[in-house]
């Protein structure tokens, strides 16, 4: 191997221009994990507002990212943070999930009383394809009947 390559990298900024700031509340990696993003749809995410691929793709696993990149390819301008395309990003990326691993992520976001009462890996087949934060789980599964409070 050769000596690293050091780049500029384009700033990330806000819809409006203004550069991201954790001081003015912008969100970290480990506040979109918990806002219901996977962390390989962000990573997807970021990566394409830095650069941009040979082909028109902008779903890419971890070793597509790899095997696509080109440092030639980075661009110089600014790129803005935009949630909606981060967020169909990370549909695409849940709905991409074997259902068995969409059911390992899904499982902590279920009310306890579900995971109890209802065969939840059945559930999670039935509404992988709905979701697009894993934070939308609770809300898929609302409907079901809870039983009756005592008074």
């Amino acid at each position: 191997m050769g000596d690293p390559q050091y780049v500029h990298l384009p700033h990330i900024v806000k819809e409006g221009g203004k550069k991201l700031s954790k001081r003015a509340g912008d969100a970290s990696f480990q506040d979109l994990i918990a806002m219901g993003f996977l962390p390989e749809a962000i990573v997807n995410y970021v990566a394409l507002l830095g650069w941009h691929p040979a082909e028109e793709q902008e779903f890419f696993t971890l070793d597509g990212l790899v095997k696509a990149f080109d440092i030639d390819r980075i661009n110089k301008s600014s790129a803005a943070f935009s949630f909606p395309k981060l967020e169909w990003l990370n549909g695409e990326h849940i709905r991409a999930l074997p259902p068995d691993e969409f059911h390992r992520r899904a499982l902590p976001w279920y009310p306890d009383e579900i995971v109890r009462r209802f065969d939840a890996a059945k559930i999670s087949k039935l509404i992988q394809q709905r979701v697009v934060r894993l934070t939308d789980i609770p809300g898929l599964v609302a409907f079901f009947p809870r039983p009756p409070s005592t008074m």
